[in-house]
């Protein structure tokens, strides 16, 4: 199929909606994207120029050619391919806690689920809205506004992560640390590395020559530093690189999916792509191979489906193996 490439498509990929009946999934037809549902059917589009992903009932997307609206810009449609918000922006994302990012004449702002732009187009970078704040780059300094637009953590640091919990992580010229939604250090900043907070931890390390351990809101080792590299946990698993391998530990450190992968991606929906002897295929929370390692890639599960590329065919299946939908070549 001419133009569908598995780049596109992985970044088009992850659908969050919260009943698989209505999920769609996107995939490309003759001439442009559309989407089907989560029993293989086509459901709509098939002229986008961009299909992006559903969250919460919201998918970003480009008109085709033969539309009124220009290809060049993005807007959002609802599960009915209806648009809610017109393509009139550079770029947009889809609503979080009621807001979507706008990009507009070189700028990142905010709109309201009515398409009212209630924080404007100011910034050079910005984080979606999680636990009532977004990160935002202000000429080259980070802080964390609410939805009116006010600082809720003056822009003082070099990059930061979304809150989780309470807790984010936030670098300043050198070093990672850790701050409350007052903006108080709770741990002061010191690492050379940190992931974003995920399930009440981060992964960091004190050097660059040195290894990573799994770290507490309060600054705390709760694993040894022992990991070469580290993912956020995810479903109470965490992926970890040992002796040049991945395998996944519990938030005890106990390793409950043994270090014999060259890759690995984070559990979803229980389960888990890894890759073994140049293939991919899917593990469970125990380390059972419930999908065998046949593909040359897999993507995580959303709503019951994942999109996988076997014989050079992008495929989508179930949490079975089964083939729901396969392109047509």
């Amino acid at each position: 199929m001419k133009n569908f490439t598995f780049t596109l498509l992985f970044l088009f990929f992850s659908i969050h909606s919260t009943h698989a009946q209505t999920s769609f999934y996107p995939i490309y037809l003759d001439g442009g994207y559309g989407y089907i549902d989560a029993s293989g059917n086509i459901a709509f589009g098939g002229n986008f120029k961009y299909a992006g992903e559903f969250i919460n009932g919201y998918a970003v997307v480009s008109p085709g050619s033969g539309s009124t609206f220009s290809s060049s810009n993005r807007g959002i449609i609802d599960k009915t391919g209806k648009w809610v918000i017109e393509p009139m922006y550079n770029d947009i994302r889809v609503f979080h806690e009621g807001l979507a990012a706008i990009y507009r004449n070189g700028n990142w702002g905010f709109i309201n689920e009515s398409g009212v732009e209630v924080i404007k187009t100011q910034y050079k970078k910005v984080g979606d809205f999680k636990e009532g704040v977004a990160w935002v780059d202000n000429k080259g300094y980070v802080g964390f506004i609410d939805k009116k637009g006010d600082y809720v953590v003056n822009p003082i640091y070099y990059v930061a992560e979304n809150f989780d919990g309470g807790f984010a992580t936030v670098r300043n010229k050198t070093d990672w640390g850790i701050i409350d939604k007052s903006g108080k250090e709770v741990v002061v900043p010191q690492f050379y590395d940190a992931l974003e907070i995920s399930e009440g931890l981060t992964c960091a390390r004190l050097s660059s020559s040195g290894n990573f351990s799994f770290v507490n809101t309060e600054g705390k080792m709760v694993t040894k530093p022992e990991f070469e590299d580290c993912r956020p946990f995810r479903e109470g698993l965490a992926a970890v690189k040992q002796d040049g391998m991945w395998g996944f530990i519990d938030k005890n450190g106990n390793n409950v999916v043994r270090s014999i992968y060259s890759k690995v991606d984070n559990f979803s929906e229980g389960l888990a792509a890894v890759k073994y002897l140049n293939k991919w295929g899917y593990v469970d929370k125990t380390g059972k191979v419930v999908i065998e390692a046949v593909f040359e890639r897999a993507e995580d599960f959303r709503d019951g489906l994942a999109l996988v590329k076997m014989n050079g065919v992008f495929s989508y299946i179930d949490k079975t193996g089964r083939i729901v939908y396969r392109e047509s070549k």
